[in-house]
């Protein structure tokens, strides 16, 4: 298999997937250590009066309402909106559920749906979650406008479940979370490419290449 043939699954949406939960995850555990060592507790959910299959089922449910709200009503129904009435050719109402790429509008409702997402955990959550949940907005709002909603549920749905330890145990560092760690390592390269990747496309994006 030479090169080449790597380059269709490269652009895939479950290597993008894949790959963005790694680079996720490994800032999201390194925001959690940091804080952690800064002596500052970490807050989070209360569920534990509910069952375990209610905990799993809510981790679950959130992935698809949570992408519904913040991509496809915030990210997905504006965009289209403005397409129809600029009237761009090929523009339809199918643009909100997601695959019509990224150019400087888009990058404002990327931002501000992954703003408002991470505001949205910070009641039950803390500050400490803002940042890293921000990130996975970001992560999240390029999938869906790469690739469509089912992307963006996918990423949701495998960080919600590799998060399960948590929620059950109570705590954000446990026997369950371990399995994070190894894919920290492959994170890092994927966080560090994903950051270049980001750098290069706005410096693009002000040249006039939009491409993403």
């Amino acid at each position: 298999m030479t090169q080449k043939d790597y380059l269709p699954f490269q652009d895939s949406a479950l290597f993008r997937v894949s790959t963005l939960f790694a680079a996720l995850m490994t800032f999201q555990m390194s925001v959690v250590l940091i804080v952690i060592l800064m002596g500052y507790e970490l807050e989070s959910l209360d569920i534990g009066s509910y069952p375990a299959w209610a905990q799993l089922f809510s981790l679950v449910e959130a992935s698809v309402w949570e992408e519904v709200l913040c991509r496809f009503l915030m990210l997905g129904v504006p965009v289209s909106m403005i397409a129809y009435l600029t009237r761009k050719e090929g523009r339809n109402w199918k643009l909100a559920l997601g695959g019509f790429g990224i150019d400087r509008t888009v990058l404002v409702f990327i931002l501000f749906s992954s703003f408002m997402f991470a505001a949205g955990h910070l009641t039950n959550w803390g500050l400490w979650k803002f940042l890293p949940t921000f990130a996975f907005g970001l992560g999240c709002g390029y999938l869906f406008s790469r690739y469509g909603l089912h992307a963006s549920i996918m990423l949701h749905f495998t960080v919600n479940l590799m998060s399960a330890g948590t929620w059950l145990s109570g705590s954000e560092i446990n026997s369950i979370s371990m399995i994070v760690f190894p894919v920290m390592i492959l994170g890092l390269y994927f966080l560090i490419s994903y950051m270049l990747r980001a750098s290069r496309f706005l410096r693009d994006m002000f040249a006039g290449d939009q491409s993403i």
